[in-house]
């Protein structure tokens, strides 16, 4: 037994806005989904997009519901995945303070660690503390003449 068979239909603007972003969106995540709506407007089932794709259906099925629900905007990948930094890179004297401790153990951030944890209530490991380094000594790079 067959279940009803579910499209997605498109007004041309909405079509213009859906090509528009399979064709030069900046995510492939977004790209993907925007072909996946275009196809089920061209008449396609989920059985063949699925085939043609190489997607699950509920990837499509969540795909459809986001559309519905909020239009093109809702294909983009929603803010707030992750899990957030140790160390925030947003407060320029926390930075500069952070740069200075490890300054005065240069060869030893181990001994760094415990200061770093005692004046900012966090506990980086080594290997975080090296990649705020490169982070922001990257950001700095970028930012001088």
């Amino acid at each position: 037994m067959k279940g009803k068979k579910t499209f997605i239909q498109l007004t041309d603007a909405q079509r213009q806005a859906l090509q528009e972003g399979y064709r030069n969106g900046s995510k492939g995540r977004f790209r993907r989904r925007c072909h996946m709506l275009l196809l089920s407007d061209k008449g396609k089932t989920i059985a063949e997009i699925m085939d043609l794709l190489e997607v699950s259906r509920p990837s499509i099925h969540t795909c459809f519901n986001l559309y519905q629900a909020s239009g093109i905007d809702g294909l983009q990948r929603s803010k707030g995945g992750g899990r957030p930094p140790i160390i925030k890179v947003d407060n320029p004297v926390e930075i500069e303070r952070i740069k200075k401790i490890v300054a005065d153990h240069p060869q030893q951030l181990k001994e760094a660690l415990p200061i770093i944890e005692q004046e900012f209530g966090i506990t980086p490991s080594k290997q975080t503390l090296i990649r705020f380094l490169k982070k922001t000594a990257a950001r700095t790079s970028d930012s001088e003449p």
